[in-house]
């Protein structure tokens, strides 16, 4: 009876470790798109970072690198993300650098924060949308790009 303790115990703690409950969140390959006016497509060029946290987690820090690549100052407001199951702004309060103020050819990081309400798993398992919105005067404008679960 000892040895079968002990088997099904090693056996138990060997499919524990070989279970991962962790998610990364990535950018998509196809990287991003102008919201609005795509002339301009390449005014703010953005990077999102891979995020790891527990699979069954409902909150989502968006990590970026922005870039300003026109020769005008610009204002990145707000962030939102769009899953299937709804559509969410970045908490207030607990996105760091917002509003933030790039000028001409200069680079920022940010985060957004977002609480989701549902875990990641089932919210990436299909790709969501990231939109980042910014202003250059009064004007304003987004771009926005593609996150899902790495595979």
């Amino acid at each position: 009876m000892n040895r079968l303790a002990i088997s099904v115990l090693v056996s138990s703690l060997l499919l524990l470790l070989g279970c991962d409950p962790g998610i990364a969140i990535r950018q998509a390959l196809n990287r991003q798109k102008e919201i609005g006016n795509p002339a301009n497509g390449d005014e703010l060029i953005l990077q999102v970072f891979q995020y790891r946290t527990l699979a069954y987690s409902s909150i989502y820090v968006a990590r970026m690198s922005i870039t300003n690549r026109s020769d005008a100052e610009l204002t990145v407001d707000r962030m939102e993300l769009i899953t299937r199951h709804g559509d969410y702004s970045n908490d207030e309060g607990a996105s760091h650098g917002l509003p933030a103020t790039l000028e001409p050819k200069k680079t920022a990081d940010l985060e957004g924060f977002f609480n989701l309400g549902v875990p990641l798993h089932d919210t990436f398992n299909k790709p969501a949308e990231l939109r980042v919105y910014y202003h250059t005067g009064i004007m304003e404008k987004a771009v926005s790009t593609n996150l899902s679960a790495a595979r």
